[in-house]
C-alpha cells in the first residue's frame, strides 16, 4: 500500500520522518492509522520510526542552537503550508512530502553532529600514568589503571571517569561548562583544577583551586548545599545508603600520586589497598575482619612489599603470601 496515497518514497528514513511529523502535528484519520499500523508492522520500519522519534526529540535538547532552530522551523512551516493547501492528506503530491522529509533528515544530521560528539578515550594500565592536553587547552592527568571518556562539543565539554582517578586542569570558557561524570555524580566547572576518583564503594572529588559544583547526574540536583572550596574533598558513599562527607585535605598530600607516591592519613585499609593495587600486578587482598583498620604513612606507588611490612608492623595484621597475591589477615596472638 502506498504511504499516504502517494508513490512510495525511496528512503525508509524519509518515510519514518514523515509519519512521525504527521503524528506529532496532526491527528491521523482511522484509515491513516490503519495504514500506519501496517507500515509499522515491518521490523525495519519500526526501527526507522523509533530512530526518527528519538532524533526529533533530541533536537529539543538542542533547541537553543541556531542551526536546529532554523531547520525545525523550516520543516514545520513547510508542513503547515502544505496542510493548508492540500487539506486532504491523501492528495498531497509526493514531491512535497519529499521536500519535508529532506528538511527533517537535515535536522537529524545537524542534531547528530551537535549533540553526539566523537568520544575520545584515554586510559592507563597497571602502574602507568599519563597526561593529556585537550583541544580546548584543558589538561588531565590519569592515575594508574584509569580511563576517561572525553566529548568536546560546541556548547559543552563532557567527560566521564569510568574507573580510577584523574586530575583535571580546566581551561576557562564560561560559555562551555566542563563536567566530569562518575558513578552517577557530576562535577561542574568552568576554569579550575580538581580531581575525581572512583573507589569500589566511594566517589571522591577534591578541589585544588577555583570552584566546582557537585550534582546528582540524573536530576542535576546539588549533592551539597554550596560549592566546594579549595582544599576541600567531598566523599560520597556508593550504594543504597548514600552518605556525603566534606573534609579538609592537604593539597600536596592529595596530589602526591602525581609524583609516584601514595600518602595515607587515617585511611581505611580497604581504600589504601585498592589504591596500591593500581600499581602492582601482585594484588593485595584483605580479610573482611580487618577492613576497618586505618593506615598512615607515605609509600612508593607499586612497592607492595614495603606497604605490607609497614602495616603488619604497626597494626595487628599478618601477611599470607600466595600465588600472585598477598592476603592481609588479623594477627593471631
Amino acid at each position: 500500500m502506498n504511504m499516504l496515497g502517494i508513490e512510495p518514497l525511496p528512503n525508509r528514513d524519509e518515510q519514518a520522518a514523515i509519519w512521525y511529523l504527521n503524528i506529532v502535528e496532526e491527528e491521523l484519520s482511522d484509515d491513516d492509522q490503519k495504514e500506519f499500523e501496517i507500515w509499522l508492522s515491518h521490523p525495519e520500519n519500526l526501527k526507522a520510526f523509533e530512530e526518527a522519534a528519538r532524533l526529533w526529540n533530541d533536537a529539543d535538547r538542542a533547541s537553543e542552537m541556531p542551526e536546529v532552530i532554523q531547520l525545525r522551523s523550516a520543516a514545520l512551516q513547510d508542513f503547515n503550508h502544505f496542510s493548508q493547501r492540500w487539506p486532504r492528506r491523501l492528495s498531497r503530491p509526493a514531491y512535497l512530502w519529499g521536500s519535508i522529509a529532506a528538511t527533517l533528515l537535515a535536522i537529524v544530521g545537524s542534531t547528530a553532529l551537535l549533540l553526539y560528539q566523537p568520544v575520545q578515550r584515554y586510559q592507563t594500565g597497571i602502574g602507568g600514568g599519563r597526561v593529556v592536553v585537550l583541544d580546548d587547552g584543558s589538561s588531565l592527568a590519569l592515575d594508574a589503571d584509569t580511563e576517561v571518556e572525553v566529548r568536546l562539543g560546541r556548547n559543552r565539554r563532557d567527560l566521564t571517569l569510568t574507573h580510577g582517578r584523574a586530575e583535571f586542569d580546566v581551561a576557562k570558557d564560561p560559555l562551555r561548562p566542563f563536567t566530569v561524570a562518575a558513578a552517577g555524580k557530576m562535577v561542574v566547572a568552568t576554569g579550575t583544577a580538581f580531581s575525581v576518583e572512583l573507589l569500589r564503594n566511594e566517589f571522591l572529588a577534591t578541589l585544588y583551586h577555583g570552584n566546582v559544583a557537585v550534582l546528582n547526574e540524573q536530576d542535576e540536583k546539588p549533592l551539597i548545599p554550596s560549592p566546594l572550596r579549595p582544599g576541600q574533598q567531598l566523599a560520597v558513599s556508593l550504594g543504597n545508603n548514600t552518605k556525603t562527607v566534606i573534609t579538609s585535605v592537604d593539597p600536596a598530600n592529595a596530589m602526591a600520586w602525581r609524583t609516584g607516591q601514595l600518602s595515607f592519613e587515617n585511611e581505611p585499609l580497604t581504600s589504601a589497598v585498592e589504591r596500591m593495587n593500581r600499581y602492582s600486578r601482585r594484588k593485595l587482598v584483605i580479610a573482611s575482619s580487618v577492613a576497618g583498620l586505618r593506615v598512615n604513612g607515605v609509600f612508593e606507588a607499586g612497592d607492595s612489599n614495603a606497604f605490607v611490612e609497614a602495616v603488619t608492623a604497626l597494626s595487628p595484621l599478618q601477611a599470607v603470601y600466595g600465588d600472585g597475591q598477598i592476603t592481609l589477615v588479623r594477627k593471631h596472638n
